[in-house]
């Protein structure tokens, strides 16, 4: 897949739509639990 045009040259037909680039931390609602990780 170059990146011009965003699509790569094999892929299942039911995609047709060019691939779109983002960021995980946009994907994901993660919340950590605790300000700090310790050990015990």
């Amino acid at each position: 897949m170059s990146q011009k045009n965003m699509v790569p040259k094999i892929r299942f037909k039911e995609f047709t739509n060019a691939w779109e680039q983002e960021k995980l931390v946009n994907i994901l609602n993660y919340e950590q639990p605790t300000k700090y990780i310790v050990k015990s």
